[in-house]
């Protein structure tokens, strides 16, 4: 596994909440039990256990992302036929302030960094719908 590749499965476990045990397993699996270590994988090896942790990400902060872009929509943020409009939607995310500080497009933000965005989107919505009363 290459440096780059190393770094972002180091990300994605920490991401994941996954020990060392788990850490081993998922080497030794996809390496069909030649190695634990994720230094000794080969590429293809490791381009499958990126691609495994990468989909076990996205299915965690799929319901996260999936609140904001609802919440969004209810604010008013959607196109002329009634869809999110994806540019005004990432150009909010970007500028969110301090619960982005990387200023990433919605589908870049950590698992980690999600509910902060979830939280403050909520509390816009929540505030919004007390003014229209």
């Amino acid at each position: 596994m290459n440096a780059a590749d190393n770094r972002r499965y180091h990300l994605l476990l920490k991401e994941l909440h996954l020990d060392d045990d788990a850490k081993a397993a998922l080497c030794a699996a996809f390496s069909e039990d030649r190695t634990t270590s994720s230094k000794d994988l080969a590429p293809a090896e490791a381009a499958g256990l990126l691609r495994f942790l990468a989909d076990e990400h996205n299915k965690l902060c799929k319901p996260m992302r999936g609140k904001i872009i609802h919440h969004l929509c209810l604010l008013g943020y959607k196109d002329g036929k009634g869809e999110p409009d994806w540019g005004r939607i990432d150009g909010f995310i970007e500028k969110i302030g301090s619960n982005n500080p990387r200023q990433v497009r919605l589908n870049f933000l950590y698992r980690s960094e999600l509910p902060a965005v979830v939280t403050q989107v909520e509390q816009m919505y929540r505030n919004q719908t007390k003014r229209n009363r």
